[in-house]
């Protein structure tokens, strides 16, 4: 992502921080989907761009790569649910006007429209559970929810000062 708009070393920089970084290699074990979801965000994010650069020259690139960003945002929402959030990204396109161009209503709905279709048909192929073994589902997330309120034994620290120390710490070793 760093290399489209800047020299081509630039993205390979970019890459070469986020591939080495400890926290991504943490977060990528098997067990865990946080890489997947990462990945998949990280495509959101790549197409969003490049949907946003080709707004003012190609309105079939720009459909293009607008919906490929949706269907990668749920792919991010299906393999870790709080990933969803990405899709803000792409729908914000919606809002964008072309310079010159006074702001168009209806193409700013049928592209929000458009998108939240494509994200609800993607994520249900995907998670068909959702839909099929919806008490499962709710039990889950009510037990994640209470899982994440409780904590991680020792692991965890409380919100507050001790965390925002421990953060700035950790930025300023990592």
């Amino acid at each position: 992502i760093g290399g489209m708009q800047l020299h081509p070393v630039v993205g390979v920089i970019a890459a070469a921080l986020l591939g080495l970084s400890w926290e991504v290699s943490y977060h990528s074990r098997i067990e865990a989907p946080d890489g997947i979801a990462l990945m998949f965000v990280a495509l959101t994010l790549c197409c969003t761009l490049l949907a946003f650069s080709a707004a003012a020259d190609a309105h079939r690139a720009f459909w293009g790569w607008f919906v490929l960003a949706v269907a990668f945002a749920a792919c991010a929402a299906a393999s870790k649910y709080t990933a969803g959030f990405v899709l803000a990204s792409p729908l914000l396109l919606a809002l964008h006007t072309t310079p010159g161009r006074a702001f168009d209503w209806r193409r700013a709905v049928l592209v929000g429209v458009t998108g939240c279709m494509v994200f609800a048909i993607t994520f249900l192929i995907l998670v068909p559970g959702v839909f099929l073994e919806r008490d499962i589902l709710l039990s889950d997330m009510a037990w994640e929810r209470a899982h994440y309120q409780r904590g991680h034994n020792w692991q965890t620290v409380e919100a507050g000062f001790d965390h925002g120390s421990r953060m700035l710490a950790y930025f300023g070793t990592a």
